[in-house]
């Protein structure tokens, strides 16, 4: 009969398991739930609104005004400056706006939906059982 605990090529099989992955049922998956709670705008930039939008705006604009600026100036080192800082600045912009209109909109849903739950008879929401 062979034996089971020897290899392919018949050495022995390992016995040291550590460099195994540990199963989920260990606590690891917990660890890194509360890892990507704290950092998951780290690991998925998607996640966080007006993102998108900062970083399309700013690489466009820092692309166009640091072109411009080669284009006039012919000057390489400085066309990198104004095209970086051009991005900066357009970002920080788009990203505040951006914010300040996503927070509104937060806001004026969550009035509404008060709202809407103060009136028993409300469209959409059917009346309060007592």
């Amino acid at each position: 009969m062979k034996d089971l605990r020897k290899g392919v090529d018949g050495r022995a099989a390992p016995t040291d398991t550590r460099w195994l992955p540990a199963p989920a049922s260990m606590g690891n998956e917990e660890k890194n739930d509360k890892k990507k709670d704290l950092f998951g705008f780290l690991y998925d930039v998607r996640r966080i609104p007006c993102m998108r939008n900062t970083l399309l705006n700013a690489t466009g604009c820092g692309i166009a005004l640091g072109l411009h600026s080669f284009y006039r100036h012919r000057i390489p080192w400085t066309a990198s400056q104004t095209g970086l800082k051009a991005a900066m600045f357009v970002s920080l912009c788009t990203w505040v706006t951006c914010r300040l209109n996503f927070r509104y909109k937060k806001d004026q849903i969550r009035k509404i939906m008060e709202a809407q739950e103060a009136k028993p008879g409300a469209p959409g929401i059917p009346p309060k059982k007592q």
